[in-house]
C-alpha cells in the first residue's frame, strides 16, 4: 500500500468517523466524561416539562454564574456554564432538609452528601443551601452520584427549577466503566428510586 493510500484511507475513515459523531449526537447520544455520573455514553432527549421521577438523569444550566466558580466548564448556559448532567432523587411533594450532617430526602440520609466548605481543585469557597422543604411543582433536586463526595449539585445551589432543565435521558444508557446499564450505579443506597 503506497503510502498516499494510507493517507486516503485514514483521511475517509476520521471523515466516517466525524459524520457518525454529528449524526449520533444530532439523535441525542452524549457521552459523559465528567465525574458526576458515570462516564458513559446517554442517550438524551429535549426535556418537554413532563414530571420526572427520582433517578431521571437530565442536563440542566445551573443557577451560578461561572466566574464564581471556575471549576466548572464554560458554556452556553445564563450564568456562562456549560450544562450540569445530573441525577433527580427528590421530585415535587418531597421533603428536603441540609444540614452539616448531609442531605436527608423525606427523613432518609444521602449517602456522602455532606456539604464541603471550599472545592478541592481550587479552593475556593461554596455556596450552601442550608434549610428544610417541601419541594414545590417543578421543582427537582439534583445529585451527582458518579463522584457523591465532590459532586456540586443542589446541596450547594438549591432545588432545580424545570424550566433550567435542557435534556432528560431517554433510554438507558450504558456506563463505560463496567459495561453495565448506567442506571445500575447503587450510589444512592438510602434512597429508593424510581
Amino acid at each position: 500500500m503506497t503510502a498516499r493510500r494510507i493517507v486516503g484511507t485514514a483521511t475517509a475513515i476520521l471523515l466516517g468517523m466525524c459524520v457518525a459523531t454529528l449524526v449520533l449526537h444530532a439523535q441525542g447520544l452524549r457521552i459523559n466524561l465528567s465525574a458526576s455520573e458515570p462516564l458513559g455514553l446517554y442517550w438524551m432527549q429535549p426535556y418537554r416539562g413532563e414530571t420526572l421521577t427520582k433517578g431521571a438523569l437530565v442536563a440542566f444550566c445551573p443557577p451560578i454564574q461561572q466566574q464564581d466558580y471556575p471549576f466548572t466548564l464554560k458554556g452556553d448556559c445564563a450564568g456562562g456554564t456549560a450544562p450540569f448532567f445530573k441525577e433527580v432523587i427528590a421530585v415535587p411533594g418531597d421533603r428536603v432538609r441540609v444540614s452539616v450532617q448531609g442531605v436527608f430526602i423525606n427523613e432518609q440520609l444521602v449517602a456522602d452528601s455532606q456539604p464541603k466548605d471550599h472545592s478541592e481543585v481550587t479552593r475556593n469557597p461554596l455556596p450552601h443551601w442550608w434549610g428544610k422543604r417541601v419541594l414545590g411543582p417543578g421543582e427537582y433536586w439534583v445529585y451527582g452520584a458518579g463522584d457523591a463526595k465532590n459532586s456540586f449539585d443542589s446541596r450547594y445551589f438549591g432545588p432545580v427549577q424545570a424550566g433550567q432543565i435542557q435534556t432528560v435521558e431517554r433510554a438507558h444508557s450504558w456506563n463505560l466503566n463496567h459495561a453495565t446499564p448506567a442506571r445500575t450505579n447503587p450510589a444512592l443506597p438510602a434512597i429508593r428510586r424510581g
